[in-house]
Formats: structure tokens, C-alpha cells, sequence
């Protein structure tokens, strides 16, 4: 049962996502900026070359940190093997996250499993309300009551790193919005009041690329601070070793959508939102020096 309750935190705290393709606005830059000032503050990790040579091979290092209310807070750094244009829309396709693919491991309750991108999202809805923009999602897991939250999302694409950060709603926006199929899941779901957290996604370094193809790579920064409800204090061991194994279940997830990023678009987005991306891509491209 306790692992069951750890999945909880872990789940809850890989969960939460980012703005919408069409929302992400006409103020988009490429250059780099070093020392960009974020919306939200990402504690920063010291990594040894060690590590360092770990990330450029494409291997995640996760961790638990001292977070809210007596739980722990989660940060990944992971290289993937395709631009950060790309990697931004993957995690922003909120629209499409509770889509159902035979490559996503399977999750859910003892009595309904889904393949959903996103572990354990039966339901989500985004919206705008009184100016600001709204994520619903509703959660469920083995054993335990589901659980659902709203997150108002903040964004920025003007240089490098982009950055995408949310905080969660002392109110369900969107959750209205949701499908109908699901109402009786949402009904009795634990609301879910303690959430923030950010993705910086952006280019590698001049100093740790190391070949041209390292151009079209993709440096990423997760952070999430949650508290999801229960006594976790005791099990921090078991919360850590979890952390760890559901963090790369998502990398793995993206890295399943890069390949064929461009043909997910054409099958499930409009010609504009096409046209698009593929702009964003040949601009990321003139501004790294990539030879066509």
C-alpha cells in the first residue's frame, strides 16, 4: 500500500505541464542568454564532469530537494536528440496528452488502464478565464482516490532557455470542460491546491556541444514542488528511489514523439499551427549556424 501512496507524489509531480501551441504567442527569440531571469527560481545543482558526461550521453539525473510542507520538491536535467524547438511543442501538446498509444506504458486504477503520454491522465482540459490561461487534469491511480487541479500557466519564449512555469488554482477551472465519461472518477478526486513548478528547455552550451549535430540537441530543466496530500514524511528512501524510475518513464515518452514529431502535427493540428512550427524550427536553425 505505501507504494501505492508514493506514486502519488511522484505521478502528481510529472503531471504537470505546459502552454499550448497555440498559445504560446508571436514573441518567440533564439539567442542565448545565460543568465536569464526566470519566472519561477529553480534551485541550481552542481554537477560533476562525471555527471555532466552522464547528461550528454541522454541519461537523466533526477533528484529530490527540500520542498513545501514537509515533502520533497523534484528536479531533472536530461539532453535529448532533438532541437528544443521540438522538444517545447512535445511538451506542449496538452491537447493530445490523454491520447491512447500502444508505446506509453500502460496506467491507471485495478479497474481501468490507460496508454496515455502523460502517466496516469484519464482527463484534461485547457481554457481562458477572466484573462488567464487554465489546465485541468484529472489523475487516477491504483488504490487510492484520484486526483484532480488546475494550473494557471506562464510563459516565455523571448531567448533561450524558454521557459515554461505554472502554480496551481485554489479553484478547478476547466474542470467543467472535461469529459463527461470521466465525471464519476472526477466527483470524489482529491483536489490538489499545492503545485508549482517550471520547464527550461533550450539549446546545449557552446562549451558542452561538442560535434555539428550537437546543435540539434535539446538541454532540459524540470522542477515541480507539490504536496499531493497524505503522510509521505517517513517513506522519503522509497519517494526518492520512485522519483527517480517515473522521471525517465516521461523522458522516454518524448523521446518516442521527436522522430516523428512533424507527422503528429499534420494529424492532429491545423496548417497553420504546421506552418508554425516549421518557421520556429528554420529560424532556430539560422540562428545556430546549422547548414541546411
Amino acid at each position: 500500500m505505501k507504494y501505492i501512496v508514493i506514486l502519488s507524489l511522484v505521478i502528481v509531480s510529472i503531471v504537470v505541464l505546459l502552454t499550448s501551441l497555440t498559445s504560446a504567442g508571436s514573441n518567440v527569440g533564439f539567442s542565448y542568454n545565460p543568465s536569464k531571469k526566470f519566472h519561477l527560481q529553480v534551485p541550481d545543482i552542481k554537477l560533476s564532469d562525471e555527471q555532466k558526461e552522464s547528461l550528454y550521453q541522454g541519461k537523466p539525473i533526477c533528484r529530490l530537494l527540500p520542498g513545501r510542507s514537509g515533502f520533497k520538491s523534484g528536479r531533472m536535467e536530461v539532453v535529448l536528440p532533438f532541437d528544443p524547438v521540438t522538444t517545447f511543442q512535445i511538451v506542449s501538446d496538452i491537447d493530445h496528452f490523454h491520447l491512447v498509444d500502444p508505446s506509453y506504458p500502460s496506467s491507471g486504477s485495478t479497474f481501468r488502464t490507460r496508454k496515455s503520454f502523460m502517466p496516469y491522465v484519464f482527463d484534461g482540459a485547457h481554457c481562458i478565464e477572466n484573462g488567464h490561461e487554465y489546465l485541468y487534469q484529472l489523475l487516477v491511480m491504483p488504490l487510492v482516490d484520484p486526483r484532480k487541479y488546475s494550473l494557471t500557466r506562464f510563459h516565455d519564449m523571448t531567448e533561450f532557455p524558454w521557459e515554461s512555469a505554472w502554480e496551481a488554482s485554489p479553484n478547478l477551472e476547466c474542470s467543467g470542460k472535461g469529459n463527461p465519461e470521466m465525471a464519476e472518477l472526477a466527483k470524489d478526486a482529491v483536489h490538489i491546491t499545492i503545485n508549482t513548478g517550471s520547464w527550461r528547455i533550450g539549446p546545449l552550451s557552446a562549451e558542452m556541444r561538442k560535434t555539428e549535430e550537437d546543435k540539434m540537441r535539446s538541454y532540459v530543466i524540470y522542477f515541480v514542488d507539490t504536496n499531493p496530500g497524505g503522510d509521505l514524511g517517513k517513506l522519503a528512501p522509497i519517494v526518492n528511489e520512485a522519483t527517480k524510475t517515473a522521471m525517465p518513464k516521461l523522458v522516454a515518452n518524448i523521446k518516442f514523439h521527436g522522430p516523428s514529431w512533424r507527422a503528429h502535427l499534420k494529424k492532429y493540428h491545423n496548417a497553420q499551427e504546421v506552418a508554425q512550427y516549421d518557421a520556429w524550427l528554420e529560424a532556430y536553425k539560422q540562428s545556430m549556424g546549422v547548414q541546411q
